[in-house]
């Protein structure tokens, strides 16, 4: 190719607008519109006053605002529905920069944004001062009505309005004060729009709330969000009926308390259905970092902060994310709330909770003491051991550690006494959440305020979903672990917890470990539990299926199928079990005893009908009879074998396990979860040989005798 038909990337782009073709500088430095009729400004262009730059950007509102800021917006909108270029620099912003539907922005490179101090910068935007404050949400309270805003005005740099848009190839950069002063509250909004790309972006430095916000209460059914910008604001938002559709891919979003932020209304009666009624579905990610720059300084980041926070009403829906790196600088690398089917696919992550602290908290105790609580609980209230107690509050139906800032381990204290606080659960028929309690001082009644003072979280952070989560299924996990005297990672151990809930081991509905070949669980533990319908949860639970086109064990004659305390039901099998008999592994048969035999012929007639205690008191309930069950009692066997003079416990066939008081740790409180106990017990295989062999003795016996007595009565 010759030298005049060469084509360089930089001819290509030469003839597609840029920022820079609007006015905008990108020096890092902050110019104002006021140097544009200011002679001898380094900006000067020549205008003659404020007016005189309105005529050509409109939306300049004051002198004050940036250069870069009004030459940006005027690309914006010049550009609708194309692309607009952003050269290499680092622009200053004052105002919401507002992209309009089915456009491009995008940039040369997002620069070096792992090395803090490197000068390598890529395109880049950057706020400045205190930005314009709007109501962007209508996240609400339970009991706010429909069409009320109440959701303080905020600050936020870019506004995705319209459905169809793409940002790619730059970086987004809020403040850097560590108290919150120099930054806004967003760095990207998604307001209610479907098929939003972002690519190759970067959010990094301080923000209020996120670097990504990902909005599920726009729609275009709220005309109380709308109304309030095109009559209040001056700038009217088309919004879609949800933000669906929103994909990001390889990008690195570690600005703000939180990463990625995905909220919809907050609002009890949603009947109206105005906040976006089609939720935020099918947010996907790929191959992207999501971390966070949380304000305060370590340990006192804020325990309202981590990577990634999904919360949506009506349950809403398909949310993925594929190798991804999802961490935090603080407490939760992920957490989760109302939705249901988020995926995880070949993830990683790290988090940082001893860095959090959590604020003073002050509630009221409604209903206060034990209340049909499980046996393992055990105790009664005010004895001073240290065992779990319930503490119902009334001001709320349910405890979330995060929305509720309730600290697990903290003191909490009212005017007559005081206890730790070891967990938090759901009461499913009472409807009503409640505290676990245990190291209870002094005396506490019904009434009194409760306060906690704000100090070091215990949160595990990591992943978290509370109880109204649903549905979250990970496959080809690699580790997720929690940096600090936590320790805690989901791979080779046991000892924390992977999903961790409000509340018990897991209260979310459902929890998925999928692969398209094999899944394993690997534990240190000699011992692996799976838990069902844990500590009287209610759940209509009348099938556990395990399903294997065949099952193969690692080792050999090691593994039980139940134990002494904890026994299977009925075994349903469509054919009996095989039971090794190989001579190779066994002395050589004996024959039996003359005791034994006495013994055996004497069980023979000991066998009988009997009925179930517990069966006949659940069949009485029912208004039915139990069923005849045909055999004998251990005990019995036992008397029968002392009668002829033999050991019975030197036979396998004869059964008796005791078993000590069994604990676990539950929210770092040591439960019982059952009392010591005995049971006797058969291998009916055994004793039915041992007795068949006992009446072939007499049968052959008896057919001797009569042998003689017919060779006696024989002419």
């Amino acid at each position: 190719m010759s030298d005049d038909t060469q084509v360089t990337l930089q001819a290509i782009t030469a003839d597609q607008p840029s920022i820079k073709d609007f006015g905008a500088i990108g020096d890092g430095t902050l110019h104002l519109v006021s140097e544009w009729y200011t002679p001898g400004a380094a900006a000067y262009r020549g205008y003659a006053d404020l007016a005189a730059v309105q005529v050509d950007y409109p939306h300049v509102r004051q002198s004050s605002d940036s250069i870069d800021w009004a030459a940006t917006q005027a690309g914006l909108d010049a550009c609708a529905g194309s692309a607009l270029r952003v050269p290499q620099g680092t622009y200053l912003l004052t105002d919401t920069c507002y992209v309009n539907a089915g456009t491009t922005v995008y940039g040369v490179g997002v620069g070096d944004n792992w090395a803090v101090t490197s000068s390598v910068k890529g395109a880049r935007f950057k706020l400045s001062g205190e930005g314009v404050k709007r109501i962007w949400t209508d996240v609400g309270a339970p009991d706010t009505p429909a069409g009320t805003l109440v959701d303080a005005p905020v600050a936020i740099m870019f506004a995705l309005c319209g459905s169809g848009i793409m940002l790619s190839n730059f970086a987004v950069e809020g403040g850097s004060a560590t108290d919150g002063s120099d930054t806004w509250f967003a760095g990207i909004f998604n307001a209610g729009v479907r098929r939003t790309l972002l690519d190759r972006i970067d959010v990094v430095g301080t923000f209020l709330k996120a670097g990504v916000y990902v909005d599920g209460t726009w729609s275009k059914t709220n005309t109380a969000l709308r109304n309030i910008h095109r009559d209040t604001y001056g700038r009217d938002v088309p919004s879609d009926q949800a933000s669906n559709e929103f994909t990001y891919q390889n990008c690195w979003f570690k600005g703000g308390n939180w990463g990625l932020y995905a909220k919809g209304t907050d609002r009890t009666d949603t009947s109206a259905d105005i906040w976006s009624p089609g939720g935020v579905s099918d947010l996907v990610g790929f191959a992207s970092r999501i971390d966070n720059t949380p304000l305060g300084e370590r340990p006192n980041f804020p325990e309202d902060s981590g990577g990634y926070y999904r919360d949506f009403h009506n349950g809403f829906q398909n949310r993925r994310h594929f190798s991804c790196r999802i961490g935090s600088q603080s407490a939760y690398g992920i957490f989760l709330d109302r939705g249901r089917f988020e995926q995880f696919d070949g993830f990683y992550g790290e988090t940082r909770a001893e860095r959090c602290v959590t604020q003073a908290v002050e509630k009221t105790i409604g209903d206060l003491g034990v209340v049909a609580v499980p046996a393992n609980f055990g105790g009664d209230w005010g004895n001073g051991n240290p065992v779990t107690y319930r503490v119902y509050l009334t001001d709320s139906s349910r405890i979330d550690v995060l929305q509720q800032a309730v600290r697990i381990g903290a003191t909490w204290t009212t005017e007559t006494g005081s206890f730790v606080l070891s967990g938090v659960n759901f009461d499913q028929v009472t409807g009503r959440a409640y505290l676990m309690t245990s190291a209870v001082q002094g005396s506490i009644s019904a009434g009194q305020a409760l306060s906690q003072a704000a100090g070091q979280t215990a949160a595990n952070g990591g992943f978290y979903a509370t109880d109204r989560s649903e549905a979250v299924q990970t496959s080809g996990q690699t580790a997720f672990k929690t940096a600090g005297p936590l320790n805690a990672f989901f791979g080779p151990t046991t000892h924390t917890r992977y999903l961790r809930t409000a509340g018990l081991a897991s209260t979310s509905r459902q929890l998925l470990a999928t692969a398209s070949d094999e899944v394993s669980f690997n534990c240190d533990s000699p011992q692996f539990n799976v838990f069902v319908n844990r500590y009287g949860f209610n759940a209509d639970l009348s099938t556990y299926r395990m399903r294997y086109l065949g099952t193969s064990l690692e080792s050999y004659n090691e593994m039980n199928l139940g134990s002494a305390s904890r026994k299977c039901g009925t075994v349903f099998a469509r054919t009996g079990s095989i039971s090794t008999s190989d001579a190779r592994l066994k002395t050589p048969v004996r024959a039996f005893t003359a005791q034994e035999l006495g013994a055996a012929m004497a069980l023979g007639g000991e066998i009988g009908f009997y009925q179930f205690l517990a069966a006949i008191e659940d069949k009485r309930k029912a208004g039915e009879n139990a069923r005849e069950h045909c055999g004998m009692t251990v005990q019995r066997v036992i008397e029968v074998f002392q009668e002829h003079g033999l050991d019975p416990f030197n036979y396998s066939f004869i059964c008796h396990d005791c078993w000590d008081d069994e604990f676990e740790t539950v929210e770092g409180q040591r439960v019982q979860t059952r009392s010591a106990g005995d049971e006797f017990s058969f291998r009916i295989s055994g004793l039915i040989l041992f007795i068949t062999r006992g009446l072939v003795h007499m049968s052959k016996d008896n057919q001797t005798r009569l042998d003689a007595l017919d060779a006696l009565l024989r002419p």
